[in-house]
């Protein structure tokens, strides 16, 4: 990681330390987020393993701030490598990534309705996908919460 860090082949500019300290920056928050987030979520679930038939609709902790947390820690993570090295390959590792899974939540959003109905459609409403309708009240709530 070191060295790919170091590599200025390809790049559309050098971003220094500036661009290393964003990347630090999302991915500790994306580290935090996909905690808090699996804290609500069983991961054998989450990778299929095990049915949600009888899960609950889960809309407290870092699901209060976005319906899917998990989601928006892999664009950050990708966005600040891409901060960090702003190279054509992580340019399109970005654009596929978030593409991806814009469409898969979508996707998964239409699942949802039919598992949780009007409960759904009513989070759905009042919780925004992926960007927090409060960045600073997120920021918080993700730093602050043990």
């Amino acid at each position: 990681m070191n060295f790919y860090l170091k590599s200025a082949s390809n790049n559309f500019f050098n971003t220094g330390i500036v661009g290393r300290f964003v990347f630090l920056t999302l991915a500790l928050l994306s580290l935090r987020v996909f905690v808090l987030s699996f804290r609500r979520v069983r991961i054998s679930e989450f990778l299929g393993f095990q049915t949600t038939e009888n899960t609950p609709l889960i809309v407290n902790g870092i699901y209060r701030h976005l319906r899917h947390p998990l989601y928006f820690a892999t664009i950050a993570l990708l966005a600040g490598l891409f901060i960090a090295i702003p190279s054509e390959k992580n340019l399109i590792l970005l654009t596929i990534t978030s593409l991806y899974v814009i469409i898969g939540a979508a996707l998964e959003e239409d699942r949802l309705i039919q598992q949780f109905g009007d409960k759904y459609v009513a989070y759905r409403s009042q919780t925004p996908m992926l960007l927090p309708n409060d960045p600073l009240s997120f920021l918080r709530f993700v730093i602050r919460n043990p």
